[in-house]
């Protein structure tokens, strides 16, 4: 072996496994009864394994919806493309949803990419910071008269997650082995978020908590809330479509503060 430094050895040893030129073969010592170029090759191949195990294991469900021969075609293309830049493993999928709508033959079907998105959004809730949550009966405990100005803070868990195909019902059907449904084009939209067992869930979003659900990331207070719906219903049912969604969302454990800005705190003396 030549006398180089370790510094360099490894980045040599790094390009080999993902495929960009390497000089480490000038590094090895010939040891029968494998060639160089032979005893490298099982390094790339168990490193391009574990990579292929990590795509299955983080989209399982994605993996058996497109069958062997195409996971693998999807698996190898997507490593060559997008090589590993990551210290964990955790992020290495990233950008599959991104290469399944770019890159055909994937590309011909939307609810791929989809299916991928929603495998990590579900991952990123699972992952996402835990903080304390409000009782369902938190409601009940605040001063009506500070409602208007209250604003809604959700769990750092929680995500939206919207998807022109119902690959949701995809993949519960597939988590079932039950028929899939037909892959024609049906836009929903969906919350995803860690519940208070530390089980990620999710439900269907309807037009009003959709309403809500929006305003809230963007900070507006009640009464906001209340004026975006009754944009798309009776005013006489707005207080009564609040009330509910947001009590379903403290059920839920959905949020984790009903803040007033800018009010001052009681003084404990």
């Amino acid at each position: 072996m030549s006398h180089e430094s370790l510094e360099t050895l490894q980045q040599s040893f790094i390009q080999l496994l993902i495929g960009e030129p390497s000089r480490l073969e000038e590094s090895v010592n010939e040891q029968a009864p494998l060639t160089i170029k032979q005893r490298l090759s099982i390094y790339q191949t168990a490193y391009r394994a574990r990579l292929i195990d990590t795509i299955r294991n983080a989209h399982a469900v994605l993996a058996d919806y497109l069958g062997d021969a195409l996971f693998e075609l999807m698996a190898l293309g997507y490593i060559q493309s997008h090589p590993s830049r990551y210290r964990s493993l955790r992020h290495f999928c990233n950008a599959l949803p991104d290469y399944l709508r770019k890159t055909g033959p994937f590309s011909d079907k939307p609810i791929f990419a989809e299916l991928a998105e929603f495998e990590r959004t579900l991952l990123d809730a699972f992952d996402a910071a835990d903080v304390s949550r409000m009782g369902a009966g938190a409601l009940a405990e605040m001063d009506p008269s500070a409602w208007p100005d209250v604003v809604i803070h959700l769990h750092p868990s929680v995500h939206r997650f919207s998807c022109d195909y119902p690959c949701v019902p995809l993949w519960q059907a597939i988590k079932r082995s039950a028929p899939a449904p037909e892959a024609c084009r049906q836009p929903s939209d969906w919350i995803i978020w860690r519940n208070r067992d530390q089980l990620t869930e999710f439900k269907s979003l309807g037009a009003d908590a959709l309403t809500l659900f929006e305003g809230s990331l963007e900070g507006l207070n009640l009464a906001n809330l209340c004026e975006q719906l009754a944009l798309r219903m009776p005013a006489d049912n707005v207080s009564q479509v609040l009330v509910s969604v947001l009590q379903t969302w403290l059920t839920d454990g959905l949020i984790t503060e009903l803040s007033r800005p800018g009010a001052v705190a009681d003084d404990p003396s």
